[in-house]
């Protein structure tokens, strides 16, 4: 049996948390294609960990997790018990106070970043009884390292063009850093110190998981041309080579694949992991 679960943040971390999002795996075997996001993620894995493109299966293991670009293959085998901190794109910069491009293409043991209370955090973590328990302490941790922030100026900044990237994945970086009154160089250095990606890599992503989003809409009157040209793709061919080197399959796999995990009944938890 496999369950999954998300819980929203609270009202005061709502500009910082995307959600927080659980998953709970007993004996059984679930292979899935998890797509980038553009997201940071603290993943507390107080069972077995998941089988990330082959390699896992530690135990009581917690890590800070930076921006991929790339899709990763996750196998979830015997009994897997994973907490993730989904944040917003430019939140961990300011509650960890480390540039987020440290950890790009990342995953580092949180015993090793130097921050002694994010070490206690994760045993904390491991020891809570249920998940609104594990939630209440990442929370008071949040807001304890938040209330020693004294400036919310590029954050503000940088989440404009994040909420400006969403809004219209076919706008270019000259646009943004305009939007925001940034110079385009200053505009990428502090993008890339945020969010931990480039803003050109950010929009890549975004858009990208868009159409992820709309292959698994599609009806068969729709072709995959009308996608690519709603979101701003070249042509069908920009948009076939572009899914194949992000996800390894083609936008035809895809489909299949998302078939598959409907056929499994895990399509709602796969879907609220990357934000629906």
């Amino acid at each position: 049996m496999n369950l999954t679960r998300r819980i929203m943040p609270s009202a005061a971390l709502q500009p910082y948390v995307a959600y927080y999002w659980f998953f709970k795996a007993d004996y059984s075997s679930v292979s899935m294609n998890i797509l980038p996001t553009g997201c940071s993620k603290w993943m507390f894995y107080r069972g077995k960990s998941m089988i990330v493109d082959g390699i896992g299966g530690n135990r009581e293991t917690a890590t800070v997790c930076g921006l991929y670009l790339n899709s990763i293959s996750v196998c979830v085998n015997d009994s897997t018990d994973s907490f993730f901190v989904v944040f917003k794109p430019y939140a961990m910069r300011m509650i960890l106070g480390i540039p987020t491009d440290e950890f790009f293409m990342r995953n580092v043991e949180m015993s090793d970043i130097g921050i002694a209370e994010l070490d206690d955090l994760k045993w904390r973590v491991f020891e809570a009884q249920t998940d609104e328990d594990a939630v209440a302490l990442v929370e008071a941790f949040l807001l304890r390292r938040l209330a020693a922030v004294n400036d919310f100026s590029h954050a503000r900044r940088i989440s404009a063009a994040c909420h400006a990237i969403d809004g219209h994945p076919d706008i270019n970086v000259g646009s943004l850093s305009d939007a925001v009154c940034l110079c385009q160089r200053q505009f990428r250095r502090v993008f890339t110190d945020y969010v931990g990606a480039s803003p050109k890599q950010m929009l890549r992503t975004r858009r990208f998981l868009l159409a992820a989003k709309e292959l698994q809409q599609l009806s068969s009157d729709t072709h995959f041309s009308e996608i690519a040209a709603r979101l701003g793709y070249t042509d069908h061919s920009h948009f076939y080579h572009e899914f194949l080197q992000i996800t390894g399959m083609s936008p035809t796999q895809y489909v299949m694949h998302i078939s598959q995990l409907r056929r499994c009944q895990l399509i709602k938890g796969y879907n609220s992991y990357h934000g629906e």
